[in-house]
């Protein structure tokens, strides 16, 4: 076990109707306020009339700026960014999934350092100041209403590069979540979300920190329960007991109960981001092609914990004399989980864009790699067991075709 310090500074408020405390929230910080959102639907289903209804009520003015899309665009958070400049903004409120908190998360940044550009913080670490900001999440699966993490995609490089920021400052202040807002999410997007749990869970669990069984056991039942509720949610959209076991998985898999005391590896979202970003796909999607591949290819590297999670959380019988085996047989059910419970594609091949589009034989390799360098640069994870070369990540992307 390392030596660890854990932070967390988010108030998190789980409830019916949590949406409705915006304005008791945003007054705790100033009189006026930015309302960051995605989509239409969400006036229809009444969620942006009560956050403003709320505001009103708090005595808190409001602009507003929607258009948010999945891998939310810079040239958005610059707008919102001028909005804020020029209306002495306090406050940013984000109502959405994970790109509308990423998306205020670059406004709040851009807003509070404005001598800089919001990708000039794509170094970790180097944003030490933020207007503050309360998430409304209309989803659960990213869990950037309490992390420290943004994902911002540069729409103006040929071709689009997607940067990972990370920020003590760019925390959530407050965090209203009512799980009954994800009632009527589309499956997929349901599906996607609980992949992306599970993926941040096995990022920190995957790590070759040892003496780390306390966490480990947080990790395995964060795990576990995804995979018990996420079928559920997707057979029972409107109950509200699965909805918030999901919402305070994806809270947990990220705020870093799960990896305070270890070493986290990092790498698959890496190595989806650029498949994500060259076919528009969410962010699931692209983890649940990536993840088996990834997993094949570097379980030999610590076959122990491989068979550890076999039998912990996919319920494998051990063999003691070939844990290779072992550790073999609970990727294949993962996989399977994946493919027969969430329904979401686990190759390449398998992956049908938003727009109908099937991405079969018209994925870049060379692209996708190039990518990877122009954000991040190889290797990945450096002088760890599971340290990735550029031809460790071709192979891994070759494995998910």
């Amino acid at each position: 076990m390392k030596d660890f310090n854990y932070f967390y500074p988010t108030d998190v408020t789980l409830a019916h109707d949590a949406e409705c405390q915006a304005g008791a929230k945003a007054a705790q910080f100033g009189k006026k306020a930015l309302i960051h959102f995605d989509g239409d639907f969400l006036e229809a289903n009444g969620v942006l009339p009560r956050v403003r209804q709320s505001l009103k009520d708090a005595g808190v003015e409001y602009y507003e700026l929607g258009g948010v899309r999945p891998n939310p665009r810079v040239t958005l958070m610059r707008k919102g960014v001028e909005i804020c400049k020029e209306n002495d903004v306090d406050v940013v409120i984000a109502i959405g999934g994970g790109s509308t908190m990423d998306s205020a998360k670059g406004i709040c940044m851009g807003a509070a350092n404005p001598d800089k550009d919001i990708l000039d913080f794509a170094v970790p670490f180097s944003c030490e100041k933020s207007l503050p900001m309360i998430a409304i999440p209309t989803m659960s699966g990213t869990g950037s209403e309490v992390s420290i993490c943004a994902m911002v995609c540069d729409d103006l490089a040929e071709p689009e590069v997607k940067y990972g920021i990370l920020s003590f400052a760019i925390m959530p202040n407050a965090t209203l979540v009512n799980p009954e807002l994800q009632y009527t999410l589309p499956p997929r997007q349901v599906a996607s979300g609980c992949m992306d749990i599970i993926s941040h869970t096995m990022t920190a669990y995957f790590t070759d920190t040892k003496n780390v069984y306390f966490s480990d056991r947080l990790g395995e039942i964060i795990m576990e329960t995804v995979m018990k509720f996420a079928p559920m949610a997707l057979e029972t959209p409107d109950n509200y007991d699965v909805r918030a076991q999901i919402a305070a998985c994806a809270m947990e898999a990220i705020v870093y109960m799960v990896s305070y005391d270890r070493d986290s590896r990092e790498v698959s979202h890496t190595i989806e981001n650029p498949f994500t970003v060259m076919h528009m796909l969410p962010h699931g999607t692209s983890l649940a092609v990536i993840t088996p591949a990834l997993m094949k290819y570097t379980y030999k590297r610590d076959v122990e914990r491989f068979a550890q999670f076999a039998t912990r959380v996919m319920g494998v019988t051990p063999d003691t004399q070939d844990l290779e085996w072992t550790a073999r047989e609970g990727i294949a059910r993962f996989e399977n989980f994946i493919r027969d419970r969430l329904h979401l594609p686990v190759r390449m091949s398998e992956v049908v864009t938003r727009d109908n589009k099937d991405v079969a034989g018209t994925t870049d390799i060379d692209a996708l790699i190039e990518n990877i360098k122009a954000s991040r640069g190889f290797p990945l994870n450096p002088g760890s067991v599971y340290e990735l070369s550029e031809d460790d990540v071709r192979a891994i992307y070759e494995l998910a075709k």
